[in-house]
C-alpha cells in the first residue's frame, strides 16, 4: 500500500530553509546598514552597545526576531539587550561575537561597547554569573574572547593570519 507523501507531522524542510534564509537576510540587511553607517559615525560614538542595537536594528518585532534567530539568540534576549533591561555578560557569548562579526565590529571596540553596558549591571551588584561556569568579569571577557577565536574560524576574512 502506498503511502502519502505529505506527512501532517513532517516539517517540511523547504519552508524551514526559507525561514532560516529570511532570518540570514534581515541579518544581512542590519549589516549592510551598518556598513553605510560607520564611515560617517563609528561604532564607539555610540558609547554603548544598547544604543548601537538601537540604532541598527530594526523596529519591527518581527523583523528584530528574524535578527535574533539568526544569531541564534532568543528574540526576547535581543530585545532586552536593545533596551537595556539585560547585562551583556547574561547574553549568549557566541551570538554577541557573531554580531559583532556580522556588523564588522572590531574585538575591541565590540568589548568597550559591551563594558559601558555591563557597567550599568556591575554597579548595581550584578557580576558575570549569567555565563554558566564563569563567576568573575575577568573569566568573562576570556570567555566572551574565546566566542570571538571561534567565529573567526567561520569566516577565513576574519580569521588571523599567518
Amino acid at each position: 500500500m502506498n503511502e502519502p507523501t505529505n506527512r501532517p507531522n513532517r516539517p517540511d524542510p523547504a519552508a524551514a530553509f526559507r525561514r532560516v534564509r529570511q532570518d540570514v537576510d534581515e541579518l544581512v540587511a542590519v549589516a549592510r546598514c551598518a556598513a553605510e553607517l560607520f564611515p560617517a559615525r563609528a561604532p564607539l560614538s555610540f558609547g554603548r552597545l544598547s544604543d548601537l542595537l538601537d540604532e541598527l536594528l530594526p523596529t519591527d518585532a518581527a523583523a528584530e526576531a528574524r535578527v535574533a534567530r539568526a544569531l541564534a539568540m532568543d528574540p526576547e534576549a535581543l530585545r532586552r539587550l536593545r533596551s537595556r533591561q539585560l547585562d551583556p555578560f547574561h547574553a549568549p557569548r557566541l551570538a554577541l561575537a557573531t554580531l559583532a562579526n556580522a556588523l564588522r565590529i572590531e574585538r575591541d571596540t565590540f568589548r568597550r561597547l559591551i563594558a559601558a553596558d555591563h557597567a550599568q549591571f556591575a554597579g548595581a551588584g550584578a557580576t558575570a554569573r549569567g555565563w554558566a561556569g564563569i563567576s568573575d568579569d575577568a573569566a568573562a571577557w576570556r570567555a566572551l574572547d574565546a566566542a570571538f577565536e571561534r567565529v573567526a574560524l567561520d569566516d577565513p576574512a576574519r580569521a588571523p593570519r599567518d
